[in-house]
């Protein structure tokens, strides 16, 4: 019985320490999407001039780097749907992020 009661505690040791083990990847850019309510119905009014049904926080993690200049890939997928933003698609004009200051995207940002 003692045997089995330390190969427990072993057990929930390594359970209780188990996440200060693991490694994450820290990203360079982020972003937190905010979709408010009440929800648009149509596509458009979610990009449109002075909506902020969809907001954005994004954010340049890597503070070794002075600024950025991103652009914005964007997957809407719903029952038998999906729209995506095509891969070469480049903006008349980029967001540029500074590092560590968060920029928040409304409406016609996401246009």
């Amino acid at each position: 019985m003692s045997k089995n009661m330390n190969r427990i505690y072993q057990l929930l040791g390594f359970i209780l320490f188990l996440p200060f083990f693991g490694n994450s990847q820290q990203l360079p850019v982020s972003i937190t999407t905010i979709m408010n309510t009440p929800h648009p119905v149509y596509v458009n009014e979610y990009y449109s001039i002075g909506s902020n049904a969809l907001q954005g926080i994004i954010t340049l993690n890597d503070l070794n780097e002075p600024s950025w200049d991103v652009r914005l890939l964007i997957t809407i997928e719903g029952e038998g749907i999906k729209i995506k933003t095509k891969q070469n698609f480049i903006p008349l004009s980029p967001i540029n992020l500074i590092s560590g200051v968060p920029s928040i995207l409304e409406g016609s940002d996401f246009a």
